[in-house]
């Protein structure tokens, strides 16, 4: 892998070629500043980027896909509180019906209506 290396002594940068084990964690290395100074494929283009930056990059990412993920839950959580208020009025309805008439009539109308279920079959 090219890495761009900054030379702390004459601020120059330097071409070297570093041969990553992937099996090292590069929190292990010797000299952290050396990290810092690492620059990696920028996930998105041909430039190069440090290594914070590629961090950085990262997390956003996941930010961007957990907010989306959370618009979708709060969504359906929207959905859910609107038909539990559905259920909840049309069971207040069948309670104050006074015949086996009127609740199936109540029924029938209220999944029509309020559910928008379009065909209806009540068997006994």
């Amino acid at each position: 892998m090219n890495v761009s290396l900054l030379n702390t002594h004459d601020h120059s940068f330097m071409k070297k070629n570093v041969t990553a084990d992937s099996r090292l964690p590069l929190s292990g290395v010797q000299h952290p500043d050396v990290l810092l100074n690492i620059e990696v494929p920028h996930p998105h283009g041909g430039r190069t980027v440090s290594i914070p930056e590629r961090q950085l990059i990262a997390t956003r990412e996941k930010v961007k896909a957990l907010e989306a993920k959370l618009v979708e839950l709060i969504g359906f959580g929207e959905q859910n509180d609107a038909l539990s208020s559905k259920t909840h009025a049309l069971t207040l309805r069948l309670i104050h019906a006074t015949s086996l008439e009127s609740a199936i009539d109540t029924l029938y109308l209220d999944l029509l209506d309020h559910f928008q279920i379009p065909h209806v079959a009540l068997r006994f």
